[in-house]
């Protein structure tokens, strides 16, 4: 019985997310050396993300064929689509009639040098439900904050102005996820994706979190551990309707101040 072996072609290369090689195939030769044509070929791919990370979608690329017989000159062509994270794709093309039955090449797919975002989930129920939207939570400010709160509150509904409440106690894992998301957004610039297409997903995905958390583009957040919502002395509140001196005299009454963070005037401690 005639012997055949299995070989891979054009692996071993660097693929950057979302490109395609397109030069790869499986080669299935008898024992002179010679192609053989029509033996059936089975292509397998696996992968192994960067810093071994859990396998998510965006970690996985795609092959295609997933198989097939060789043609006139014993090959079976295939191609790769890195995908958007990096990882080792490993190719098994597999030949039940071949001596060898299976081979396997590698692909690398470069990672971002920017670290993925590492929360939620959080181990704190209250930063997880902030991270589930509920993040007003005015009742864990100190009872001296709680105050000046209701001061605040009643004294512009008092003067026929409306306030929109966002941000009271801050719990600590929160405020670290917020922090991280903000630092990222902003390494994560039109010059830096330039340089580096290979962070696209990480771009996406802090872009999401940006929408999702009502944060802006250069927008200031306190280090953790440095932020006086975590503390509870300080609430985000933005009135309508009145003037500034009218705001001005009511923070006042209440002893309280909207300029300490230059930056932001809804930010009142």
């Amino acid at each position: 019985m005639e012997q055949y072996t299995i070989s891979l072609s054009g692996l071993g290369v660097e693929v950057m997310p979302t490109k395609k090689l397109e030069t790869a195939y499986a080669l299935v030769t008898k024992s002179t050396g010679t192609p053989k044509s029509g033996v059936n070929v089975d292509l397998l791919l696996t992968v192994e993300p960067e810093n071994g990370t859990p396998v998510r979608a965006e970690h996985v690329g795609n092959l295609s064929p997933n198989g097939g017989r060789t043609d006139a000159d014993g090959k079976l062509p295939f191609v790769f689509t890195a995908p958007t994270a990096g990882g080792i794709s490993t190719i098994t093309a597999a030949c039940t009639s071949c001596t060898n039955i299976y081979v396997q090449g590698t692909i690398r797919v470069p990672g971002c040098p920017i670290p993925p975002l590492t929360a939620p989930p959080f181990t704190d129920p209250v930063a997880q439900g902030f991270e589930n939207g509920n993040r007003w939570r005015p009742d864990l400010l100190t009872a001296g904050y709680q105050t000046k709160l209701a001061c605040v509150q009643d004294a512009i509904t008092a003067k026929n102005g409306t306030y929109s409440p966002t941000s009271a106690y801050r719990p600590t894992e929160y405020q670290q996820h917020l922090f991280e998301i903000v630092k990222k957004d902003k390494k994560l610039d039109i010059d830096y994706m330039t340089a580096h297409p290979e962070c696209q997903a990480l771009r996406v995905k802090v872009t999401a979190e940006m929408g999702g958390h009502g944060l802006k583009s250069k927008q200031l957040v306190a280090e953790p551990g440095t932020s006086r919502h975590e503390s509870g002395t300080a609430f985000d509140l933005t009135p309508s309707g009145l003037t500034e001196a009218q705001l001005t005299v009511i923070y006042t009454d209440c002893k309280v101040t909207h300029t300490a963070v230059s930056s932001e005037p809804w930010h009142v401690q």
